[in-house]
């Protein structure tokens, strides 16, 4: 399958792409912009020179014999008409003014002059004003020009108005070095932004790529994965960010393994619970079946119909208590049965149990426990059940003229109840089942010994309700030791 992710530009070639374009436009904007404020200076400047050169006059005369000569001059009188004799030089002007007279009316065409004189429309602004400067057309030029007029009082001769000017082509060809300094100055600084975006970009994308391929293999189930220090801010976050995730998710990924197999666990339990429970109902089921057929069909004398009514009754009270510890185990774990936790004697309901044991045929029973046992927390009914229940499972496997041993004593805070036989002892690969439903083992059943395999299972459940802690021992071959101890309050 086509990766269309090969296809996608990177990071860094997308970004010289788009920022190039956004360069290159924003260096021609940046060039007009300093074209133009370099144009508007040069003039500025000149007419500033212009202004300069007509403050130091104060006669018609200074302006015709001694003007610094910048530009184009022409004198005019309050109206705005040219006067004779006081022209540019070299203007083909008789000198017929206060000496100087040269004839204005032919003007030469090599300092671009009109070839008739007009009358100027801003010479009772000038008046008014005392001196102006500006930048336009003006009727003695062609084409633009940078001027200044000043308005002076000449003896004989009322208000006059100097004018000078510079043509606006000479004033920039004279300002080419600027333009060309401007327009380096802009190449220089774009190249530089970009060689320092390119860097920046590559940095960061070789970053964001590090972030990337370290993610991807988060991805892919790899939350080993590492993420490096990062030179952006920004960056270094989010891969820091990455990485606690990545550890939160191994974390949580170990939980639901470990979960996976309680549930795969529990699954195989109730599996087998059904099982077991199925066993356990049909098994007498199909033996009073048979039985009652057999005597439905005339195949028993009487003496054997008297056994076989025993048999039938004894599998009854067999399914019978197996409903009711099926019951018992089911309220239990539901809470329907009260379980009240307090400070109890310990010593006396064992006592109380291991008395009614007293004078049954089998093993004996013994009893040994340390002097001034402290009070501990649980439920009498509770513990009572416990050690009844283990002293049934003792006494059922362990043969007559054995010994079942119980044993009461104060350790690690909790008062411990042990009860002990030297039975046959549970195989080691049957320990860990011991507490579950049905548990019995497959000799026990063989050898048809009474019991439901519930009998533990009630223990571990009534143990949980009241917060006690049960456990067993066995080795094969030696005994059993069933224990359960119970916290003992702080205050004892």
């Amino acid at each position: 399958m086509r990766d269309d992710r090969k296809a996608k530009p990177t990071l860094l070639a997308s970004f010289l792409a788009h920022s190039g374009m956004a360069a290159l436009i924003a260096a021609a904007i940046m060039l007009a912009a300093a074209f133009f404020t370099a144009d508007r200076l040069a003039l500025a400047g000149a007419s500033d020179a212009l202004v300069s050169d007509l403050d130091g006059i104060g006669t018609l005369e200074e302006f015709a014999s001694s003007f610094p000569g910048r530009g184009s001059r022409i004198a005019l009188d309050s109206t705005g008409q040219p006067i004779s004799g006081v022209q540019s030089p070299g203007m083909g002007m008789g000198m017929g003014m206060m000496g100087y007279g040269m004839g204005y009316g032919s003007q030469s065409r090599g300092t671009g002059a009109r070839t008739e004189a007009e009358g100027w429309d801003r010479s009772e602004e000038v008046v008014d004003r005392g001196r102006l400067s500006g930048y336009g057309d003006i009727p003695w030029a062609e084409g633009s020009t940078v001027w200044a007029a000043k308005s002076i009082e000449e003896q004989g001769q009322g208000t006059v108005i100097l004018v000078t000017w510079r043509k606006a082509s000479s004033v920039r060809s004279e300002g080419w070095a600027l333009y060309v300094m401007g327009t380096a100055g802009i190449a220089v600084a774009s190249g530089l932004n970009m060689a320092l975006a390119a860097r920046v970009a590559r940095r960061l994308s070789a970053g964001l790529s590090s972030v990337a391929e370290s993610s991807r293999r988060m991805a892919a189930g790899d939350y080993q994965t590492r993420f490096g220090p990062q030179e952006v801010v920004e960056l270094d976050q989010i891969a820091s960010s990455l990485g606690e995730l990545a550890g939160d998710l191994k974390s949580r990924t170990a939980e639901l393994v470990v979960e996976k197999e309680r549930l795969a666990k529990l699954e195989q339990s109730q599996k087998r619970f059904i099982a077991d429970a199925s066993h356990e109902i049909r098994a007498p089921l199909a033996t009073m079946a048979i039985t009652l057929d057999a005597w439905k069909d005339g195949l028993l004398t009487d003496e054997e119909k008297e056994d076989a009514l025993k048999h039938v009754r004894d599998e009854v009270a067999r399914l019978g208590a197996l409903a009711e510890q099926l019951l018992d185990l089911s309220r239990i774990e539901s809470g329907r049965i009260p379980i009240n936790i307090g400070e109890l004697d310990v010593a006396k309901v064992v006592e109380d149990v291991v008395s009614s044991y007293r004078g049954q045929q089998g093993a004996g029973v013994s009893l040994m426990k340390e002097a001034a046992l402290p009070k501990a927390m649980g439920d009498e009914q509770g513990l009572f059940r416990i050690v009844r229940n283990y002293l049934d499972n003792a006494l059922g496997f362990t043969p007559e003229g054995g010994t079942v041993s119980v044993r009461i004593a104060v350790k690690d805070g909790f008062v411990e109840v042990t009860v002990a036989d030297d039975g046959p002892g549970i195989p080691a690969e049957e320990l860990e089942h011991v507490w579950d439903r049905f548990s019995r083992a497959e000799r026990q059943r063989s050898v048809g010994r009474p019991g439901t395999g519930l009998g533990l299972a009630i223990v571990k459940a009534v143990a949980d309700a009241m917060g006690a802690e049960v456990s067993l021992e066995s080795v094969e071959g030696e005994g059993t030791e069933a224990k359960v101890r119970l916290r003992v309050p702080a205050d004892c």
